[in-house]
């Protein structure tokens, strides 16, 4: 969607490092690199990536459930 990794890091222990820190205004709001994401698409993407594993999506049932919503 941004044509950006969500999380950067050049080792694992680096990545897995910043995969524990909430993602803040990284991807950007609602453009990168000349493409335009709706905020609710940014929102569910956000949802997706939590750290917290009860913060994301029960199940791809859900998330596809949101994302055919948002389609609407």
């Amino acid at each position: 969607l941004y044509g950006v990794r969500p999380w950067a890091g050049e080792s694992v222990s680096q990545l897995r490092a910043a995969k524990a820190r909430p993602l803040g205004d990284h991807p950007p709001p609602t453009r990168a690199r000349g493409r335009r994401v709706p905020r609710w698409l940014r929102r569910l993407v956000l949802r997706g990536l939590a750290p917290v594993p009860e913060q994301r999506f029960a199940s791809m049932d859900a998330l596809l459930l949101e994302l055919q919503r948002g389609l609407r």
